[in-house]
Parts: C-alpha cells; structure tokens; sequence
C-alpha cells in the first residue's frame, strides 16, 4: 500500500452518525424455485423440519431433518429436491430417505454432508432402543437415498463417550482424508459431577472409531466446575480440529479449541489450545466455523460473528472492535464464506451478507416467510451462481402443523449514485476544496457526516470500490495520475497510479461485479483506459476531439457503456456493453449540459441534459425515445441530479451557490429545499456533469 504523504485522514461526525442497514439490491424469492421461490412439504406422518442442508455439484439440494411417523416414533429423514424445487423421485423412496427402526431421532439438530464421492452423511443424536441410551450416529447413505451397508456393515455407526449416560451430538465435518468428525457434548454417569464436558468422536470412511484418534476415537474434555459443550466443528487440511461451543461457570462465554490430528489439545493454538471471553451476558455460544482463504477464522453463534487469527488470537480489525453483530437475533447462525471472502450469514429470520472484514454489505440483506405461517430457518447454503438457499420449516397458523420448508433467494442488483450511507439514496453532498473536506447529509435522519481527504487540485471521484453498496470518498490527482480511495467500510485508504496529466477521471461499474472501476479518458487521443475491478484492463478509441465523456449504462445490462456526448453537433455516441453496438442521435446544443440518469425507473439511463440559459431540463425517454421538458433552475444553478428520494429514478436537483440552497423536486414526489454548504464547495453530484 503507497503511503498517504499528503493529508491527515479525519473523520468528523457533526451527530451520531447512523448508518441505514438497507437491502440496496433487489433481493426476492426466485420464481424459477418450484415456481414461487419456497417449497413447503409435508414429510412423514406429521410435524416435518429441515435443520441442515446441503447442494450437490448438479445443483440438487439435499435436507436432513426430523419427522414424527405414524406410531409417533421421531425419525431422521433426507430429501433431496431437483434444482428447480421439485422433488427428486428417484431419490429414496419418492424423494425421502429415513432412518431405519431401532434408531429413534431425538431433537438435537441432524446434520447433512456430501462426501466427494456423492454418498451422503447424516450425523445426530439418537435414541439407540437396543442399548437404550443415547449416542452420537452418523448414517451414509448411497447417492440413489439407499443406506450404504458398506459403512459399518449396517449403514450406520454409533459412537460413546466412555464414563457418560447421555452423549448429544450437535455438529459433524468430514476431513480431506475421508474421516468423520463428530462434536457435541456428554454428561457423567450419575454419581460423578453432573456438569456436561466437550466431547469429539472421529471415524474412519468405513464407519469404524477411530483408534489413532486419542486412542480409541473419543475425545472428551471438561472440568468439575463448569459446563462445556461443543457446537460447532472444522477440519483443517492438515487434519487439525477447530471446535466452537460454550464454557459456562458463573457466565456463558464464548470457547474456541484446537486438536491436533491425533486428538491431543494443540497448545500452539490461542493460549495453551483454548481460546474462552464473554460478550454479552448470556448467548455465548459459537454454533458455526468458517475459513477465509488466508486462513482466518469466522465463528459465529448468539446473534454474533467474530473472527480469529490461523493461531487462535481474536483479529480486533475484524468489523467494530472484533464484533459483528447479525441483525434481529440472539439464536444461533450459520456462516458461508462466498467469492472474494465475502460471506452470508443465515439465521432464523433470513440472511444477511458481509464485507471480508466484517463490514456489513448493505446491498443484500432478506428474510422468509410465507403468508399464514410462522417460518423458521435453520440453516443455509449458497449455490454456485451465489443464490442463497434457506431450509427450515414453516408452522400453519390455524393447525399449527409443521412443514419442511426450502426457499431460495435471487439478487438484482440497483445502480446506486452517490450514496454514502447504503440506504438506496443520492445524499446531498459537497467537496471543499479549500481544506480537501468532504461533507455529506443523510435526508434520512439529518445526520451530517465530514471527512478530510484530497487536496484543492484534487479531482472528486466518489464510487463504491470496495463492493459494500456505499459509495467511497476518492480523489483522482491529475499531477501523477494517481487514485486515492478511503474505504468506506473500514476507514482504510488504498492508492494506486491510474492515468496521466490531462486525463479525465470516470470511476463506475463497467464490468458488472458490482465494483467500481478506476477508468479514464484522454482527450489528446480519445481513448479511454478502465482497470477492471475483475481483472484486466479495456483500453479502446471511442469519440473525436472536443466530446465530453457521459458513461451510464443505457442498456440497462448492469455495466457501465462507454459514452460520449459531443457538444459541436448536439449528438450523444454510445457503445453498448450487452453487444458491443454503436449508436448515436441528437439530442441538445452546445451549451446545454448532460445530465445523463435513470429518470423514468426502467433500468436504463436515460439521455439527458439541462439548459443553463432557460433553466430548463430535457429529458430522452430509454423506454421509446420520446422526451419531455422541465423547467427548474436558474442560468447561475448547477445541475445536480440523483435519486434523492430512494424510489430508484432520479430527481430534478439544482445547487444555488449564491446561498448554498439545494432545491430538489422528486420525480413523482413533492418539491423540497435545504441548505447545505458553504461559499466555494462544490456538489459533488454537478462535478459528474461533464
């Protein structure tokens, strides 16, 4: 990272500042799932519910649950459904798989792993009528929903802790060397301390415990003073086993521990293998692990993500002071680390989806329910393509029967304009060049939030680099061609060199992932240069001299389309992204001035431009090319268009600077006016207007 020799970051929060937790893509149920985006579905005799979930490689979807049959013995089942919501008939017997009699479901959460080989393992706590008593199970059935009779001669293995009368299974991985891992927790025989201890079995790919495993495959940890139990489990590649669960003494708190392969404690983990703290007073408890690709580690559980170094050590930089919180619940969650080490968060109300560093995404964030149901999710996993897929069941209101529930969820993304609080709206925003400040207001709650970043030379490039749905403060500096860009998810800053003297900067969207890409064009040659945010970089001749860049995306495919608006003749050029066609018209005289955006809601931005000499602005439908006209404004305003009032068009907006007045009429919405600034700053929304 290049060092910042310039300026002192400073933030400056004229009142608490409040970020708006909003969803700023589109996120519903997608329709293509079953045709309405959920499937509930009665499984066995009566109450059904999915507490784990799985997807195969060919997009087919696997939940394990429990279900009460006939005789109202409980019994796990599987059910695999086809990618589109249906489900798989030849899967078991018509799409369902059960545990067999003599193994009785008892109501700790089932769970569900597909191995490499596309044999299927479920791993629980069952009722065992021939030894009558309660144990750790793990079945394997055979892809077709058949129990596998290779694993342990019968289909399934059944593990005790030794010295304990009830054993409870909570969570189960599998290693890259085939073998299975069990974690939850046992209690002593009557007659010894009655506080619940860590217990961890490991079996072999054949079923069998584990003997190079602590000796005889169970591992079983805890003290006379406290209750321990696991909840969470992950195998490392080298064998090694990160176990997540709860000590309680006086107060729950939050456990982390390290095995080695062979099952002793791994001391070189945290402080002597153990990592134990409190956050809240109660709810402590880690229910899911996850691994980002540099190794660290997410642990979520009590409403709460935190995150840990490769050794162990909580990573204070992690979101605020080490913390995330996942928003509306204390229960448990469920981490999946996605591209570019995002990752979702599910928990019993929907989904959320944060930044690497904890910061949350503000452009996904859904819940799930079906109208005259009282749903519940318990579990998550995330296609390929990145869709969310939810499992759980949904409760009738008037019987008050349960049924398994799956739903998954589709992500459209929204085109967002100088939106700094991720709360789907344009703030009314200004650069001071005269100290490098930056000032912006959230018309949400009047909040004014100021930071100090860039010089008077300085040209403002605001955009959302970092993928977070908030816009980021950026400078482009024209002497060396260089990029600045303070996260807005962190407060870090970044630079790289981009460009040369005489460039003009254009910061957007131009290869669809949501990323902001640094981008340029050279009037000396027409050419523009944009370093794609994916890899790579497009360097292509488009315009002649005397054009004014105008890049939006007006095919309404989600990438920003290189345009040019050329003052001599009126004609606005573009170059669409969806096909790489070229097309022009006229539209405008030479002193008018582009203000190119979204106006009509369909997607598309439409041509557009305001002329100072009348006040009046012009506007080129993307729908069927018919325009309308507008006056608003004065010959001295600036133009200072964006989506103000967050119904995803953009609104007529002027800044007076001869009283620093911004007057704003809504499309659709009620005129409105508000002062906000000082003599010399600049709007920063004009500043896009070429």
């Amino acid at each position: 990272m290049k060092k910042l020799h310039f300026i002192v970051i400073k933030l400056l929060v004229f009142s608490a500042l409040f970020v708006v937790s909003a969803s700023g893509n589109t996120v519903t149920l997608d329709p293509t799932f079953n045709g309405t985006g959920y499937r509930l579905q009665t499984v066995g005799a009566e109450h059904a519910s999915a507490y784990s979930l799985a997807i195969q490689p060919d997009g087919k979807m696997i939940a394990a649950g429990m279900t009460r049959t006939a005789s109202q013995n409980d019994q796990f089942f599987l059910i695999r459904l086809n990618a589109d919501g249906t489900p798989d008939t030849s899967f078991g017997s018509s799409g369902s798989a059960f545990s067999p009699a003599g193994v009785r479901a008892v109501s700790w959460e089932p769970r569900v792993l597909i191995q490499p080989d596309g044999k299927i393992l479920l791993g629980a706590t069952a009722y065992i009528d021939q030894q009558q008593m309660y144990a750790f199970i793990v079945f394997r059935f055979t892809s077709s929903g058949v129990l596998d009779t290779t694993f342990n001669n019968i289909g399934y293995a059944t593990g005790n802790v030794p010295g304990s009368f009830w054993d409870i299974c909570n969570e189960m991985d599998l290693g890259a060397d085939g073998k299975i891992v069990l974690v939850g927790q046992a209690l002593p025989t009557p007659g010894q301390n009655l506080d619940w201890d860590i217990a961890v079995m490991r079996f072999t790919a054949d079923g069998l415990l584990d003997t190079t495993f602590d000796g005889d495959g169970v591992f079983r940890t805890g003290t006379t003073a406290a209750d321990e139990d696991a909840s969470s489990v992950l195998v490392q590649a080298d064998g090694k086993i990160i176990v997540g669960g709860r000590e309680t003494t006086d107060r729950e708190k939050f456990l982390l521990l390290r095995l080695n392969a062979n099952g002793s404690i791994d001391t070189s983990f945290a402080t002597g293998g153990w990592n134990i703290f409190q956050i809240d007073f109660t709810n402590n408890n880690f229910t899911s692990l996850a691994r980002q690709s540099d190794g660290r580690i997410l642990a979520g559980g009590g409403g709460k993500i935190t995150r840990f170094s490769a050794d162990g050590i909580r990573d204070m930089s992690f979101a605020r002071n080490g913390v995330q919180s996942a928003t509306g619940t204390i229960e448990q969650v469920e981490i999946r680390v996605i591209g570019g080490d995002k990752f979702m968060v599910g928990t019993r109300y929907g989904v959320s989806r944060f930044m690497p560093n904890g910061a949350a995404d503000t452009n996904y964030s859904a819940g799930f329910n079906v109208a005259g149901n009282f749903c519940a999710m318990r579990s998550l996993a995330v296609q390929s393509d990145g869709k969310a897929v939810l499992a759980g069941y949904c409760s009738d209101n008037s019987t008050n029967i349960e049924k398994l529930a799956v739903a998954r969820l589709q992500e459209k993304p929204t085109l967002r304009h100088l939106d700094f609080t991720g709360d789907e709206r344009t703030e009314m925003s200004v650069f001071r060049p005269s100290t490098g400040q930056w000032f912006y207001i959230d018309l949400f709650n009047l909040q004014v939030t100021g930071a100090q970043f860039g010089t008077a030379t300085d040209r403002p490039v605001p955009a959302d680099f970092t993928g977070d749905g908030r816009a980021d403060i950026a400078v482009f500096r024209p002497s060396t061609g260089e990029w600045f860009v303070l996260r807005s998810d962190d407060g870090s800053f970044y630079s790289f060199r981009f460009g040369t003297a005489g460039d003009i900067p254009v910061a957007s969207d131009f290869d669809g992932d949501q990323l902001a890409d640094a981008g340029v064009f050279r009037p000396s040659t027409n050419e523009w240069f944009i370093q794609k945010s994916s890899g790579g970089t497009i360097i292509t001749t488009f315009g002649s001299a005397g054009d004014k860049p105008v890049p939006s995306d007006y095919d309404g495919d989600l990438k920003t389309d290189i345009a040019i608006y050329r003052p001599s003749n009126g004609q606005w050029w573009i170059y669409k992204s969806s096909d790489s066609g070229i097309y022009a018209f006229q539209f405008g005289t030479s002193t008018d001035k582009p203000v190119q955006g979204d106006y009509t809601g369909d997607g598309k931005t439409d041509a557009a431009f305001w002329r100072p000499s009348t006040g009046e602005w012009f506007i080129l439908r993307s729908e069927d090319y018919s325009y309308y006209s507008i006056p608003f404004g004065l010959s001295d305003d600036l133009p200072a268009p964006g989506n103000y009032s967050g119904d995803s068009r953009f609104d007529l907006v002027v800044f007076r600077p001869s009283t620093n007045t911004w007057h704003i009429q809504p499309t659709g919405g009620t005129y409105f006016n508000r002062v906000f600034g000082t003599a010399g700053d600049q709007p920063l929304a004009n500043l896009l207007v070429p």
